[in-house]
Parts: structure tokens; C-alpha cells; sequence
């Protein structure tokens, strides 16, 4: 009882230093800040590794966060194989390295930095209520205030586990709304919390953001619309699913061929029911098991059909593409990546799924030779490849991945370029009898006039 009445009371606790000792003892010393929040031992959980992931996908350009421990980082680094995509922000100066892909601005400090460099960053740690208090107008905090306020004014805001309490955290909020208010109705909403329940801070915050519109007619509707019952793990999971998903939907539209936009809906609808297929498996899993697993697969499954090869290297995830969902017209390498195309034949696996001709299972990852998908029908079972071009193809044979004997489908997403050689051999531990079925999604969109009859030449190419 008492520790519940307390805990929002943190800040006036830590302020109170015993005679004789420096201002923070009960922070860098007594907690001992450095030796908790930045234990090397300590892994990074599944929402660290799934904002890790919403970054590389470039869909979170700006993270700032409260939290002293370096878990996101963590889980960046060990995503990307320490490949430069995170700058942390916690001195004004961080700001003047390299940019990178997003930017962590850690305004309460970073213990993993304050025990890497003490002088430069221990003072930086802020916890006691006077720092708190001060934070704002402490010419210090100048560049990383304006910066927070920038953010605040023009972006729209998840917010997960920020009960709002800080008097430093409500004054950005405040400056910011000075500048330029967000309207309501507003779509996406301005701020939206991952929270049981909006606390009083919380709604405080909402009737700076929204000022004038928030009215005793509104209240209840801008309440409503920024509380998202969720909380942070499977929020973010189910977050990556949608973000895969959308940027699989949009590449749609960039597939070769004559699709019209309703064509174009039905295989969207395939690609949802592939996501919502994913998203069931995870009922009665760990959330964390369902993120690493999801993570491992997906990188798996591009590997082979980028490469043709099993990933290697320290890295364990790949983006589908860099950027979000609005930069894919713009991207160079669209038209010869066979993203479309491998979206399209995605699609089509999905409408299948949807009308029950068969079930689709991811690969596991672990096995040697384990394909991106695995399809079960009425009379068939069978594995399936994916390629990006005719290189992948090859490797995926060369590689033991697939053979010429294997009862296993390999979905080009460009024309079948005709092998130099029959394969000398089926894939190791491979005994089916019937021949490996090819198709070429470039070749099927520009014989098919709609999304149905693409269905069914799809069929007849992998006997489906």
C-alpha cells in the first residue's frame, strides 16, 4: 500500500541527498544508476526488439524517451549487426554527429553513456524533482528542448509507458501547443496512449494539444480516440505485422500488368489474411518467443529470395524495404527488386488460404534447407521458394535449396530465365517424385486481365 501511494513520487524522494553527499547519491550511488540500468547482462525484451525493427524499416525516424537503460539500442545493434542506424541524443552536441536512420533522444539521460564517460554524462541523468523542475529553462537543455518541441508540434505520437506526471515532460507538451495546436477531429489522432486507462496528467496533456476543441461535448470522444487498450509488447508486434503488411498492400499497386484497383483490393485481402494468419499463431506463445521467431523468419525467407542463400553474418533482420510506405514511388531500385511481383505471389497464396484450398505455414528458419512457406492442400503438400531474379534462383539450387526432382514450388518474381544444366542433384534429404513446378509472376500478370484469372493460371502453374 504504501509503495502504491509512493510511486509516483519518485522524483521528491530522490532529491532528498544525506548531509555531506553530492545532490545525486541516491541516484548515482545508493540506486546505482549505472550498475542497474546499464547491466551488460541484461537482453533487450520483445518491444525493444520490435521498435528495433519498426526502425530498420524506417517507419520510426524520431524516439524520444525518458528511460535511462540502453535496451533499445541493444536490440538495434543486435538487429542490424552494429550497423550505424540509431543516434542517441542525450548532450546538445550528440546532435552534431552523423545522422542516422533515427534518433533516440534520451532527455532523462542514459546510464549506459554516463558509465562510459562520467564526466560528460552523469550530471545528464535527471530523476530528482528539482532537475525536473528546471529541466526547461535550463540553457543547457535549450537544443534538446526546441528539438522535443519540434517533434511534438508536427508528429503525431505513440506514447507507451509515459504516465505524463513530469513538470518537464507537460511544458514541452505546453510550448508546443503554443505554436501551432492540433485540430479535432484529427485522423490520425494527435497523441494516442498504450494504457488501461488515461490518468489525470494524461488528460491534461490532451486538453493542451487540442485547447479549444477540447469541450464538455468532446472530452469523451478525445478520450476515447487516444486510448489504445494495449500494452507495450503485443502493441508493438501486432505494429510491425500492420507495417509489414501495408508496405506489402502498397507494392501491389507497382506489379507489372494491366490489375484494375478492385483487382488490385481482392489480392490486398490475400495478404491480410496471411497477416492475420501470423498474427493467430502467436494465441497461446510468449509474446517475446513470437517476436524472435517472427523476426528470424522474416529475415530467413528474404534472404532466400534476395540472395538465393541462407543470411549470414551477425545481423538478424532485413528490412522489406528502407523507407515507409509513402517514399516506395520514389525508390530507384523498385521496378528490378521483385518486391511487387513477390507481393503479388504473397497475395495469391493468401486468397488461396482465405477460400480454404489450402494452409500456409512459415519455414522454420533453423533447418538447413527450410523454405520461405510451406502450402498443405486437399492432395498436396509442398514447399515454396521465392526469387527476386534469375542470380537467386540459381543460388537457391546451387545452394541445396531446391531441385529439379523436389515436390516444391519456386515462384520467380521476373521471367524464368531457361538453367544451363539440369541440377545434379535434388535438395539434400528431398525424396518426392513429382517435378519442382515453376512460375513466373511478370509472365502471369501479363496474360491474366484480372485478379481471377491470375488466380487460376497461378493454380495451373504450381498445381494448387
Amino acid at each position: 500500500a504504501i509503495s502504491n501511494q509512493l510511486v509516483l513520487h519518485y522524483a521528491r524522494m530522490l532529491d532528498r541527498a544525506p548531509d555531506g553527499k553530492d545532490a545525486d547519491f541516491l541516484i548515482w550511488e545508493a540506486l546505482d544508476v549505472v550498475g542497474v540500468y546499464a547491466d551488460p547482462n541484461i537482453e533487450p525484451d520483445a518491444e525493444h526488439f520490435a521498435i528495433a525493427a519498426l526502425i530498420m524499416e524506417g517507419v520510426a525516424s524520431d524516439l524520444p524517451s525518458a528511460n535511462w537503460d540502453g535496451l533499445v539500442e541493444k536490440a538495434v545493434n543486435i538487429l542490424s549487426g552494429d550497423a550505424p542506424i540509431l543516434r542517441v541524443w542525450v548532450r546538445a552536441e550528440d546532435g552534431r554527429t552523423v545522422e542516422r536512420k533515427a534518433d533516440l533522444y534520451k532527455f532523462h539521460g542514459c546510464a549506459v553513456l554516463a558509465g562510459a564517460d562520467e564526466t560528460l554524462y552523469r550530471e545528464k541523468i535527471v530523476g530528482r524533482q528539482s532537475q525536473i523542475n528546471g529541466w526547461v529553462m535550463s540553457a543547457e537543455n535549450a537544443v534538446l528542448s526546441s528539438k522535443l518541441i519540434d517533434i511534438i508540434t508536427n508528429k503525431p505520437t505513440l506514447m507507451l509507458g509515459l504516465s505524463a506526471q513530469d513538470a518537464n515532460i507537460q511544458a514541452i507538451f505546453a510550448a508546443a501547443q503554443q505554436r501551432l495546436h492540433w485540430s479535432w477531429p484529427s485522423d490520425p489522432p494527435a497523441y494516442v496512449f498504450s494504457e488501461n486507462a488515461l490518468g489525470v496528467d494524461q488528460q491534461g496533456l490532451l486538453q493542451n494539444v487540442y485547447r479549444s476543441a477540447y469541450t464538455a461535448a468532446s472530452k469523451a470522444q478525445i478520450h476515447q480516440s487516444a486510448l489504445l487498450q494495449a500494452y507495450a509488447k503485443p502493441l508493438l508486434a501486432a505494429l510491425w505485422l500492420h507495417v509489414i503488411n501495408a508496405k506489402l498492400s502498397a507494392l501491389v499497386a507497382h506489379a507489372p500488368g494491366a490489375l484494375s484497383a478492385n483487382d488490385q483490393t481482392q489480392l490486398r485481402a490475400g495478404l491480410a489474411a496471411l497477416r492475420d494468419a501470423t498474427a493467430d499463431a502467436a494465441a497461446g506463445v510468449e509474446i517475446e518467443i513470437f517476436v524472435q521467431e517472427a523476426i528470424a523468419r522474416s529475415r530467413h525467407a528474404l534472404a532466400l529470395f534476395r540472395e538465393g542463400k541462407r543470411p549470414v553474418g551477425a545481423a538478424a533482420y532485413q528490412a522489406l524495404t528502407s523507407g515507409p510506405v509513402q517514399s516506395l514511388a520514389t525508390d530507384p531500385t523498385l521496378t528490378t527488386s521483385g518486391l511487387s511481383e513477390f507481393s503479388v505471389a504473397l497475395g495469391l497464396f493468401g486468397l488461396l488460404l482465405q477460400s480454404g484450398a489450402v494452409k500456409v505455414a512459415t519455414g522454420n528458419p533453423v533447418a538447413a534447407n527450410a523454405p520461405a512457406l510451406e502450402v498443405i492442400g486437399a492432395s498436396v503438400a509442398a514447399s515454396v521458394l521465392f526469387a527476386a531474379n534469375a542470380q537467386a534462383a540459381l543460388h537457391l539450387f546451387a545452394e541445396g535449396h531446391v531441385g529439379e526432382d523436389d515436390d516444391a514450388i519456386l515462384v520467380h518474381s521476373h521471367a524464368l530465365t531457361p538453367r544451363m544444366t539440369r541440377s545434379p542433384r535434388s535438395a539434400r534429404g528431398r525424396k518426392g517424385r513429382a517435378a519442382l513446378r515453376e512460375a513466373s509472376i511478370t509472365e502471369l500478370l501479363a496474360e491474366s486481365s484480372n485478379a481471377g484469372e491470375l488466380l487460376q493460371k497461378f493454380r495451373e502453374k504450381v498445381s494448387l
